[in-house]
């Protein structure tokens, strides 16, 4: 059965179109790749361009992306990011459980749809060099939202200090 649900999302994933990202079945097939944290991810159009957000609690890491045709770059992205960098201490439990039991079995596929531009001898250096290829070709933006006593307040976030942080034992 496990097999089975990898096969599934391994093919929708890697059949993203290419005319972005419209409907909202399109977005809840795509959504997929999050398995267990789908219910706390948000993907949505923003400003000619689209955003995804992660928020288990009122703590969120935001990506979004510039253009409106963001092929599956922002998902990607948002994907590796989480799956292999991310520190998010809120949430911790959902997170670690994606990280060892779902991820794994979707990195693959992530990783085959960048292999000509990231060809790398470990995992994590193929997900270190296609988060960076990403943020710059896909003008992907990084940033971490916290909502206190109703204020929202966003701060960016620089990729490469967290793929630094990420990287210590």
């Amino acid at each position: 059965m496990r097999s089975l649900a990898l096969l599934v999302t391994t093919v929708m994933m890697t059949t993203i179109p290419t005319v972005g990202l419209s409907t909202s079945a399109q977005q809840s097939n795509l959504l997929a790749l999050f398995g267990s944290l789908r219910p706390d991810v948000e993907l949505r159009p923003e400003q000619g361009g689209w955003s995804l957000q992660y928020c288990p609690d009122n703590t969120c890491e935001r990506f979004c992306c510039s253009t409106s045709k963001c092929d599956g770059s922002l998902l990607d992205f948002s994907f590796l990011y989480l799956s292999h960098i991310s520190g998010y201490t809120a949430g911790y439990t959902a997170l670690s459980k994606f990280k060892t039991k779902e991820a794994p079995h979707a990195t693959p596929g992530v990783l085959a749809r960048h292999r000509a531009s990231c060809h790398q001898s470990s995992e994590r250096d193929a997900v270190v060099c296609i988060l960076r290829a990403l943020s710059k070709t896909g003008r992907i933006r990084m940033s971490f939202v916290r909502y206190d006593e109703g204020q929202r307040n966003e701060e960016a976030v620089d990729l490469e200090k967290e793929l630094q942080r990420s990287a210590k034992p």
